[in-house]
């Protein structure tokens, strides 16, 4: 999501001071980081990566190494393409595109690329040497040919085309989602795929079902497709069962969770997404086997967790009574089973959990020893629907005698994310900086990320007035001046969905 506003940055870039550190630990030295490298693994073959990687990490195995070195490398082992032409165009530009594919009666597709912003509108200020163009390795397969056919979309290229047999009632560009580029297609091969999806999802593999989904939202929110056929998509997911496309769906949900949640058409909402989760939730249950594999291990928590969240029976009254059963007796009870941990702690506190409830959990973290129970514990905590208990759980949490000095902004991020405690984090910082700073100082990379972490679910103008202010105030808050323009900008785009898009998802959800 960072990477589609005009506040990201390159992947490679140069650092003008020590403040600037912090901010580039993100999500795009990271996870794109790690995206870009699977999508060149995948363009070079697994073989030939392998080869120039292993030839990388014995060359310098003693040394330091720069992106060229490992591009040079990467090169030796694949003559055809241009390695340093390709990559560049990935890590010395910030963002990535979408690729538009259109579809004449021949079977011709065209396929052209501009860069892509959930912000259509926002003012651009930092050029690109590459002019916001990439080298697209473009994978494709249709409903005749499962076979995966490749091409390329040059950054010099206007536009390329490819054919598609015309039998071919659908065709899937960017094949599994390895390409680090989202797709958008004409109006009418969309309602192909949601039409596809609900008579024979099988005929797209898992990985995607949930490549469609992503894209086709993160598209509505772009305004580039309707909300409404993004929605359409999503009444399929009452015969999905597989981890990936409900891992996308949980996602998307949730973020509806946090922009709707004032709206009037909310309680429809949560019912309309009962309906399409309760299918599935019955399918895997809370029951935890050691037969499970490790993609039922994936999808279990994230459905019980959606069930939860939008309030299905079956799931509320199972979390709540696992949560009374072990609460009561801690001392003797098993705990629940890792994988379902952190949502029976979270919902059976938020549910079921009062002062005395609060105390006990509170007890027992103090005395666990396991560093990761310690956190599912301060997660649980977190999650009690009482103000002044969330309160008083900050006062208890800066003593260090009780919570770790890095776990204690952990305890702050996980507060903001209960809607009862959002704002109450937002004045603690607000009102004790100068403390924060004393304590951890400006260099602390936790201290660094907290303001974009509990902003994040801002949704109004007077919220973000506020956080203009306190940055005029202390204008060295947060992880440099990039950091401290991605919160105001995620929060900027909050507002901007919901004037843009609430009213279009409302009245399809009233229309259900």
């Amino acid at each position: 999501m960072l990477d589609a506003s005009v506040t990201s940055h390159p992947i490679v870039q140069t650092v003008a001071h020590p403040d600037e550190i912090t901010g580039l630990f993100d999500t795009i030295s990271y996870s794109k980081g790690a995206s870009v490298i699977r999508m060149l693994e995948d363009f070079m073959g697994e073989e030939d990566f392998k080869n120039g990687i292993t030839n990388f990490l014995n060359h310098f195995k003693f040394g330091n190494a720069v992106t060229q070195d490992l591009w040079n490398e990467l090169q030796e082992a694949r003559k055809d393409v241009n390695i340093t032409r390709v990559m560049d165009t990935w890590t010395r530009q910030m963002g990535y595109p979408v690729v538009t594919a259109t579809r004449d009666p021949n079977g011709t597709v065209t396929l052209k690329q501009e860069r892509f912003l959930f912000d259509q509108d926002a003012n651009i200020t930092d050029n690109s040497p590459y002019g916001y163009r990439w080298d697209v390795p473009v994978t494709y397969i249709t409903s005749q040919s499962k076979a995966v056919s490749r091409t390329w979309l040059h950054s010099d290229a206007a536009s390329v085309s490819i054919e598609i047999p015309r039998n071919a009632t659908w065709f899937k560009i960017n094949y599994h989602q390895k390409g680090y580029y989202r797709v958008n297609y004409d109006t009418k091969s969309w309602e192909q795929f949601i039409e596809l999806l609900k008579t024979d999802l099988t005929a797209l593999d898992i990985p995607d079902r949930a490549h469609l989904l992503d894209d086709i939202f993160s598209l509505a929110e772009a305004g580039r497709v309707s909300y409404s056929l993004a929605m359409d998509m999503t009444r399929y997911l009452t015969s999905e069962t597989e981890y990936i496309p409900w891992k996308v769906a949980s996602t998307k949900f949730n973020k509806f969770d946090v922009l709707l949640t004032s709206s009037p058409s909310y309680a429809k909402l949560r019912k309309y997404v009962q309906a399409l989760v309760s299918n599935v939730y019955k399918k895997v249950t809370m029951a935890v086997s050691d037969d499970d594999s490790h993609i039922q291990r994936l999808l279990r928590p994230t459905v019980v967790e959606l069930a939860c969240n939008v309030g299905v029976p079956e799931c509320i009254s199972e979390v709540v009574a696992v949560f009374k059963n072990w609460i009561s007796n801690a001392s003797s009870v098993q705990k629940p089973h890792p994988d379902l941990r952190s949502i029976v702690y979270s919902y059976g506190m938020k549910l079921a959990g009062g002062e005395k409830e609060w105390n006990i959990m509170w007890n027992l973290y103090l005395k666990e020893t396991d560093a990761q129970e310690k956190i599912k514990l301060l997660l649980g905590l977190a999650h009690s629907s009482e103000p002044w208990i969330l309160h008083r759980y900050i006062q208890l949490a800066m003593s260090e005698s009780n919570v770790r000095s890095q776990d204690f902004f952990t305890v702050l991020a996980y507060v903001s994310q209960n809607p009862v405690g959002m704002s109450i984090v937002w004045d603690f910082v607000r009102d004790n900086w100068r403390y924060l700073v004393d304590r951890f100082t400006l260099n602390d990379r936790y201290l660094g990320r907290l303001i974009p972490t509990i902003t994040k679910t801002f949704t109004s103008e007077l919220k973000l007035r506020e956080m203009e202010i306190f940055f005029t105030d202390y204008p060295d808050a947060g992880a440099g001046k990039a950091a401290r323009n991605q919160a105001l900008d995620h929060v900027r785009k909050n507002i901007k969905w919901l004037s843009q898009h609430k009213k279009t998802v409302e009245d399809w959800i009233d229309a259900v």
